[in-house]
């Protein structure tokens, strides 16, 4: 079993607590995790944990099944009036085979206009009719073709036998998308879909029903939220954005692996040489992240989204060339609900609306002369390896909020300022209370403890991590021998018995 796939099934677990419930433990061929991605940069070391996972097959090549033995991929097949003129043997030719060729096994057949209320179609109508002649010729076309059929209930509750699922959509949250808005819910037409849902599931045991479910992009609370309903009523749930470009939650939530340290460096300077660089990477690799470092000064990634990154870490020792544009990606990323932990310095002024969004209250500035710097307070995590010493200049007129949770305290006069903290977008860690540069010893020595304050503003599950020194957890000793004038290769590897 290779790593990528153990982190997957320990994914399927975690995301089975977090939902809660049997129903989300159930297993067998009826209970797959089924997964909706029809963007076009689909993120395969996501959406390997699941089991099937529908695409759209004008953007997706198929991945090598050696890679990813565990995944079936479908590809997804608008159905238009058009195809209603003619045959379902011509339809077949003209969709279906040239898919085949491309080595897909696995169909999605779906209406191309949305919000269609075909589901609950009665009586059967021509589409209905046309379906199900279209259903028989596939499977004696080919053989081994699977197919997953969208609404059409006269069509699935009369052919369910050659579906391998059937998928409804927006049960418990309609969406108009036309409009784009999402609408509540009416409890007796909910009750009156469940009721017709779970007669087809009697009727069809051993055919996965899954729930296809839309939400806002961006809330993934919400969306866990929406899994859970969808779940405890018996049904597959998934829940994906309006477009279905996110690794969505369904029976389980994939855990995002990666994490973003945004540093700046001056022109020329290699990414690695930053301080960002070389003090972060240490933590986060313990912590079991990849990480992917970015040159404020030289352009900001837009495809940071909370379904694939944990967080964003930024360590800002010289100053930014354009805060106003680092300012704007550094709040589209706290709307996106990224988590942000700041170590050092914001990186750009904080002026009122700034600080309202950060829940921070932006203080006086300007001191009397002679005054002084104190510490109020710190929490446990700080002076990790080196003690705080704060001077007067260090002192930056922030407030956290009611939401906040203060790291680290300093009054100046009157004035009690928050130089740490967290808060629900993140935190901070503001110099000297992050890291404190000894001239003496040339290095650099954590004052806030780096895995504690990443785990906590980051908001990082405990999880196992893996650890390359031991095996069963007995130990490992590597033993490399550089041999001159010998026979042997330059390098020989020995293990060490």
């Amino acid at each position: 079993m290779t790593l990528v796939r153990v982190w997957g099934l320990w994914a399927c677990l975690w995301a089975g607590s977090m939902l809660g419930g049997g129903v989300l433990a159930a297993e067998g061929e009826a209970s797959p995790n089924v997964a909706f991605y029809l963007g076009t940069d689909a993120p395969l070391d996501l959406l390997q944990a699941f089991d099937e996972v529908i695409v759209d097959p004008a953007v997706f090549a198929l991945p090598s099944s050696e890679r990813y033995p565990h995944t079936r991929w479908a590809a997804r097949v608008e159905i238009t009036q058009k195809d209603y003129q003619g045959t379902p043997a011509a339809w077949l030719e003209k969709t279906l085979a040239p898919l085949w060729g491309k080595g897909f096994r696995d169909f999605y057949l779906t209406d191309k206009e949305r919000g269609g209320d075909s589901f609950f179609s009665a009586p059967p109508s021509t589409e209905d009719r046309w379906l199900s002649l279209a259903l028989t010729e596939v499977h004696g076309e080919f053989k081994d073709a699977r197919i997953f059929l969208r609404n059409h209930l006269p069509v699935a509750d009369a052919r369910g036998d050659l579906l391998a699922g059937w998928v409804v959509e927006s049960i418990f949250q309609p969406y108009d998308a036309l409009q784009g808005w999402f609408l509540t819910v009416d409890p007796h037409r909910l009750d009156e879909q469940l009721s017709q849902l779970h007669h087809w599931q009697e009727k069809y045991p051993g055919v996965p029903l899954i729930d296809l479910e839309l939400a806002q992009t961006y809330d993934r609370e919400g969306q866990q939220v929406l899994a859970r309903k969808s779940a405890q009523a018996g049904l597959i749930p998934y829940v994906t954005s309006p477009d279905e470009n996110i690794v969505g939650i369904g029976k389980l939530r994939v855990m995002p692996r990666k994490i973003l340290v945004v540093q700046s460096l001056d022109p020329g300077t290699a990414i690695e040489e930053g301080t960002g660089s070389k003090i972060l990477s240490l933590p986060l690799d313990y912590l079991g992240y990849d990480v992917r470092y970015v040159n404020v000064n030289e352009g900001l990634p837009e495809d940071i989204t909370p379904d694939r990154y944990a967080g964003i870490a930024v360590f800002l020792d010289k100053d930014v060339a354009d805060q106003d544009k680092w300012r704007l990606w550094f709040l589209k990323e706290v709307h996106r609900h990224v988590p942000v932990a700041v170590f050092d310095r914001f990186g750009f002024d904080i002026d009122i609306e700034t600080a309202q969004v950060l829940d921070l209250k932006v203080l006086p500035s300007g001191y009397l002369p002679g005054a002084t710097a104190r510490i109020l307070h710190t929490a446990p995590m700080i002076g990790f390896e080196h003690a705080p010493q704060v001077e007067i200049q260090d002192a930056v007129g922030l407030a956290i909020g009611p939401t906040g949770q203060s790291l680290a305290q300093i009054q100046v006069g009157d004035t009690i300022m928050d130089m740490a903290a967290t808060l629900p977008w993140g935190g901070y860690a503001l110099a000297p209370f992050s890291l404190e540069y000894v001239g003496e010893l040339n290095r650099n020595y954590w004052v806030i403890d780096p895995l504690k304050f990443l785990r906590q503003s980051l908001s990082l599950p405990a999880m196992p991590v893996p650890d390359t020194t031991s095996e069963n957890g007995r130990r490992l000793f590597f033993v490399q021998l550089n041999f001159r004038h010998s026979p042997l290769p330059a390098t020989q590897d020995f293990p060490w018995w």
